[in-house]
């Protein structure tokens, strides 16, 4: 009998191997789709978890308790995978959070080297549009933020 490495097996078939489905992926994959659900449907079940495990906040910034159902947990488990792919479409910039949230492109809030300064009064990303002219105040941007991030 012919033994060969897992990674091989999952290939398809035109790449040498036998298209097997990598359970961990798929599992996630689907997870992901139901976590998406949480936070974007309303569905019975969302509501119920919402309403239990984040009624003030979003799933992002949800806290795990050692009491939480064993549903929840999982969905717990994949905060750090959903942090990295998910974006923010910007529109009024009234819900994301400038030092809390990941809208910059390329830039995951888990790596953000500075806080909010302590003598900084802004909150949201609305606070850095002119709503007016529905362009970016640069000259503020570029007072908070590294030129690298405030070139993005």
């Amino acid at each position: 009998m012919h033994y060969f490495a897992w990674e091989i097996a999952c290939k398809p078939i035109n790449a040498g191997g036998l298209r097997i489905r990598d359970l961990h992926m798929h599992n996630q994959a689907l997870l992901g789709k139901q976590v998406w659900a949480l936070q974007t449907q309303d569905f019975f079940w969302a509501c119920i978890m919402k309403s239990r495990y984040f009624p003030a906040s979003d799933f992002l910034h949800a806290r795990c308790r050692t009491t939480a159902s064993k549903v929840w947990k999982i969905f717990f488990k994949m905060q750090p995978l959903i942090a990295v792919g998910i974006k923010w479409k910007i529109g009024n910039g009234r819900d994301i959070n400038l030092w809390s949230d990941s809208w910059i492109p390329g830039h995951q809030v888990s790596t953000n080297p500075w806080p909010q300064p302590l003598n900084c009064s802004l909150v949201h990303v609305a606070d850095i549009i002119d709503h007016t002219l529905h362009i970016w105040k640069h000259d503020i941007i570029f007072q908070w933020w590294p030129p690298d991030i405030a070139t993005k």
